[in-house]
């Protein structure tokens, strides 16, 4: 298989079935110049290892960048032509970057800890189009915080941005990065300036998803941390009747009890935050795919979309608490059921299920 099948397979959303595809011969290695490998050395190394194959669909130009990882998984990034469409006004290291790499438009196999996941385009001069105004939409957060907003919007412009709003901006003089989070906090960021950090206003939110607006929010204490928070803007929220998810940052036993004694039900993401709970859950739901879900008595749901330009293929259990694991679950108040979600899109299915 050649990296545009792997690629196609994996984002089958890109090319429609009538779609004009030529794909030419690959070859070795991306070169940056010299002046934009020194100043983005990391990058410049991926690229000078990946295999390079120009793809055109429709008579658009691209190159497919792949390469090896080290669990022997082929991944890579489907980038636009340099030097097409360069803004004007955007840092000066960019625009070299952009003279020699056009930017990454969609990506195949990529891992779970980088900085591009769920992005869409990323380093492109399309998305430099895009400033920092956007965060006008959320002046009044800044104002309930007692705070003025920190930055000029008009200096700042888009590398990147996720469906959800998050979004990586640069400064275009000084090129200073800024991450703006209004639906929950990047992970796998390292802060090399907590000075600048301390005039941010850092808070959290609660977000009614069916009405797609803000409830109320909560700033964060400078010598504190998210989960302090939390409680705090659960006291300015009715919580009885309301079903209340949270980031696995948040999944702490004193935090259900204060929804369920609030009158309202929770749906907690139980990862490597509460290992020994994890295991006993995947344990069994291996038992429950290898018998089955009708014969279990497990609920299951699947949903298949492309929103976003991602194609998510979901797969959902929902099983009554086991006996077996009562013992992990009783010090959590209120808890009900257990469940598994699979993103995949060969997915895991019941026997006897469509």
């Amino acid at each position: 298989m050649n990296d545009w099948e792997h690629f196609i397979e994996s984002t089958p959303w890109f090319a429609d079935a009538g779609a004009k595809v030529h794909v030419s011969e690959p070859w070795e290695g991306l070169e940056l110049q010299s002046s934009v490998a020194s100043v983005f050395p990391t990058l410049a190394h991926l690229l000078a290892q990946s295999q390079v194959t120009p793809v055109a669909v429709d008579d658009v130009a691209y190159q497919l960048v792949a390469w090896d990882t080290s669990d022997e998984q082929r991944m890579g990034w489907l980038c636009l032509m340099p030097k097409a469409d360069i803004p004007n006004d955007i840092h000066a290291n960019h625009t070299e970057l952009l003279n020699s790499f056009g930017g990454i438009i969609e990506r195949f196999n990529e891992p779970d800890d980088t900085w591009l996941l769920n992005h869409n385009d990323a380093l492109t001069g399309r998305e430099a189009l895009h400033d920092a105004g956007f965060i006008n939409d959320y002046a009044w957060a800044f104002s309930d915080a007692g705070v003025d907003l920190p930055i000029r919007l008009i200096d700042y412009y888009s590398l990147a941005r996720e469906a959800n709003g998050n979004t990586t901006l640069c400064h275009r003089k000084t090129g200073h990065i800024l991450l703006f989070a209004p639906d929950h906090a990047f992970n796998f960021v390292v802060l090399h300036d907590k000075k600048s950090f301390k005039s941010m206003l850092h808070s959290v939110a609660a977000w009614n998803a069916e009405n797609r607006v803000v409830l109320r929010s909560q700033s964060v204490d400078q010598t504190s941390n998210e989960i302090t928070a939390i409680p705090e803007l659960f006291k300015k929220l009715e919580l009885k009747g309301a079903i209340i998810t949270l980031d696995a940052l948040w999944n702490q036993k004193g935090i259900a009890a204060q929804i369920a004694e609030g009158g309202g039900d929770y749906v907690l993401a139980i990862k490597d935050n509460h290992p020994t709970l994890q295991k006993a859950m995947s344990e069994h739901f291996d038992q429950v795919h290898e018998k089955g879900c009708i014969e279990t008595g497990v609920r299951y749901h699947h949903t298949s979309d492309a929103k976003h330009c991602r194609r998510e293929n979901r797969y959902y259990y929902q099983a009554a608490i086991p006996e077996s694991l009562k013992e992990l679950t009783d010090s959590w108040k209120g808890a009900q059921s257990i469940g598994q979600i699979h993103n995949d899109p060969s997915g895991i299915r019941c026997p006897g299920q469509p």
